[in-house]
């Protein structure tokens, strides 16, 4: 006897909300009934009550409490509840489809920042990509198409090779220079390599000029860096070559200052023990020459050290190096490189180098590290598209969140 009682309030508290719809009079009797009802609900509900207690006699029954809930919340809510409920019966149905969007789009906004949560929280740091010289895709031949190549691709950065000399018309330098700008493309400018600061008396005089007419080009365009190498040495020691490349940059250094060019005098490190500017030679010219700056080619690091960039602490030991410098914002070259005896043999792409990037990009992530990061790879631009790639993914890996590639909106090119 006990049992019927339940299943009848677990059916009829659920006819009298479909009932209540179409009832819009208050005082209607089949009304009054309908509240009447559950009163006598209430009736069979607490004579079970006492037998809660022997629950345990009936295990199997764990609807039932499930239903007798059920009733005691409408018992709480009697006919003050109910003619509430039939005196906005015909409002309701509209309170309930406002109700229902809302409900579905909180369920989704309380889910979203679950899934959004990071695991850890990357402190904030700006890493630009680009790339050195004319794209190999051959899809640009001037500067001017590659700057716009370089935006297109949803990079940032082109180091300009002057590999076809040093001279540029001011109104070539000035397009350029105002392009670069609207595209919001980081130009810098490399020196032509065949210079030496350390070698005879015309090769040296030849190298000055060389890299002073590349500073003035540099400067023209609206360059932050001319990057430029110390060169080889032949006839004197490598501590007397180094006392004379010092002596050289000084020269250098002190040109630009009477010409008042506001440029930064980048020295490369070589991938050579017979070229002049291993790191720890970088590191002292730039703590010599104020406005110099070190141009930290990781694959001629890499090769010079017999491959130590593998692991994320060997990253961290190369930013230690240079950590007395004070550097606010690093300017790199990333290549792979296939080395033999601390020589560079030859650059390759990323992929087919024991160079770790990934574990490079991780630790900048980690770091929060300020960047310029120029490709310099045998396929330039793809490699600084897969430098994005990568990064973006280790970015994802460490906080969860999905990073989506934006593609930039094209820029049409400037005559």
């Amino acid at each position: 006897m006990s049992s019927k009682p339940v299943k009848t309030s677990a059916k009829k508290p659920a006819k009298p909300a479909k009932a209540a719809k179409p009832a819009k009079p208050k005082h209607a009797k089949p009304v009054l009934k309908k509240v009447q009802k559950p009163k006598a609900v209430e009736k069979k509900i607490h004579k079970p009550e006492p037998k809660k207690e022997h629950k345990h006699a009936h295990a199997p029954a764990h609807k039932p409490e499930i239903k007798e809930h059920k009733p005691k919340a409408s018992a709480q809510k009697p006919a003050h509840h109910e003619a509430h409920k039939l005196e906005s019966a015909s409002h309701k149905p509209k309170a309930v489809k406002a109700a229902a969007a809302p409900a579905a789009h909180v369920h989704k906004a309380e889910e979203e920042p679950k899934g959004k949560k990071p695991k850890i929280v990357l402190p904030e740091c700006k890493i630009i990509l680009g790339f050195a010289g004319m794209p190999v895709s051959a899809k640009a031949r001037t500067i001017q198409e590659t700057v716009v190549y370089a935006h297109n691709m949803g990079l940032e950065a082109l180091e300009i090779q002057l590999t076809h000399g040093t001279e540029i018309e001011d109104d070539e330098a000035q397009s350029i220079k105002v392009l670069a700008e609207q595209a919001g493309v980081h130009v810098t400018v490399h020196a032509p390599y065949y210079t030496s600061l350390a070698a005879d008396e015309q090769t040296v005089k030849s190298s000055i000029e060389t890299i002073q007419n590349s500073m003035i080009y540099a400067h023209k365009i609206g360059a932050e860096i001319l990057v430029f190498h110390l060169g080889f040495f032949m006839k004197s020691s490598r501590a007397e070559a180094m006392k004379m490349a010092l002596k050289n940059v000084h020269k250098i250094a002190k040109f630009r200052d009477s010409k008042k060019i506001k440029i930064l005098l980048g020295v490369e490190n070589s991938g050579d023990d017979e070229i002049l500017g291993d790191l720890d030679e970088v590191i002292q010219i730039c703590q010599e020459i104020e406005g110099a700056v070190p141009v930290t080619d990781l694959a001629h690091y890499h090769a010079r050290t017999n491959g130590a960039l593998k692991e994320i602490a060997d990253f961290e030991a190369l930013i230690e190096k240079l950590k007395p410098l004070k550097l606010k914002n690093y300017y790199m070259h990333m290549s792979g490189v296939i080395h033999k005896n601390g020589k560079e043999i030859n650059h390759v792409p990323i992929k087919k180098s024991d160079l770790n990037y990934a574990a490079f990009a991780e630790f900048l992530l980690k770091k929060g590290i300020d960047v310029t990061l120029i490709s310099d790879s045998p396929i330039l631009e793809y490699d600084a598209v897969t430098m994005r790639t990568q990064m973006n993914f280790i970015r994802e890996k460490l906080t969860g969140i999905a990073v989506e590639e934006v593609k930039p909106a094209a820029f049409g090119s400037k005559k």
